[in-house]
């Protein structure tokens, strides 16, 4: 495989270290298998394969142990510091990539990435008799449950406080053993007054037991939560052990996500 290779952390900021991800900017396109093979041999981080078309069309393929991911937020950011930091590119503004069931616009804002993209936010209450038991003893701490996207998506568990999203402890065996959409809890900020929301994210059943810093998340948690506070600039932070920062803006059906990408190497 032809290409150069950059680490970089995403949703870095104060407190928080960020996902880490291997950008591969390639010469050539890759295959799928040959882009699952390369992630599952080196599974420790999100692999993300770039490549500009003979037309300029930036393609982004993201894989994480063995694994396509639909949509990654953070991989997003990822490769938006390395593209606009390419000699081609120093001129633009504004860039779009092509993922395999969308396309997304890229920019820089005030020292960060954005991303930015149409989401109508689909949103509608689950039982709580069948998705809060995912919380085990936390079950009875969750005030809602709500399925947003699509039927493979996301179920939205809303706690209390920003300290029941930090302890909640998921039961991934069963997680694992039915399936269904990842896991999003939630809260309002509780301790900083310029924070809105803090989330967690689980997957086990993608092979992702819990997530550091979740972009894709993000963009519905925005909605999510504009909704409930009536706001349209909110930041909300990741309570993983490594943790995640976040920046959006509500402008209609168009969410704004905004986030630092640093590189290490």
């Amino acid at each position: 495989m032809d290409s150069s290779k950059y680490i970089i952390r995403t949703f870095c900021g104060i407190g928080a270290g960020g996902n880490v991800h291997e950008v591969h900017l390639l010469d050539a396109e890759l295959s799928e298998n040959a882009m699952s093979d390369v992630s599952t041999a080196y599974s420790d981080h999100i692999h993300v394969f770039i490549f500009i078309s003979s037309s300029g069309a930036i393609q982004n393929r993201t894989y994480f142990n063995g694994r396509s991911v639909r949509f990654c937020g953070s991989g997003t950011l990822a490769a938006s510091k390395i593209l606009f930091s390419l000699p081609d590119m120093l001129g633009q503004t504004r860039l779009s990539m092509l993922f395999t069931h969308q396309s997304v616009d890229v920019f820089r804002s005030s020292g960060m990435y954005a991303m930015e993209m149409k989401s109508n936010l689909s949103e509608r209450p689950a039982p709580l008799a069948k998705w809060a038991p995912w919380l085990g003893s936390y079950a009875k701490h969750v005030l809602t449950a709500t399925h947003i996207g699509n039927a493979e998506d996301y179920i939205v568990l809303e706690l209390p406080d920003a300290n029941a999203v930090r302890y909640a402890v998921p039961n991934f065996n069963a997680m694992r053993r039915n399936g269904g959409p990842a896991l999003i809890v939630t809260a309002a900020a509780s301790r900083n007054p310029k924070e809105d929301y803090v989330m967690r994210y689980f997957a086990p059943q993608y092979g992702n037991d819990e997530d550091v810093a979740t972009g894709s998340a993000n963009v519905y948690l925005m909605q999510y939560w504009h909704k409930r506070l009536n706001k349209k600039r909110l930041m909300g932070r990741q309570l993983s052990k490594v943790g995640g920062v976040f920046y959006g803006e509500i402008r209609g059906n168009t969410v704004t996500l905004k986030g630092r990408a640093e590189r290490v190497k």
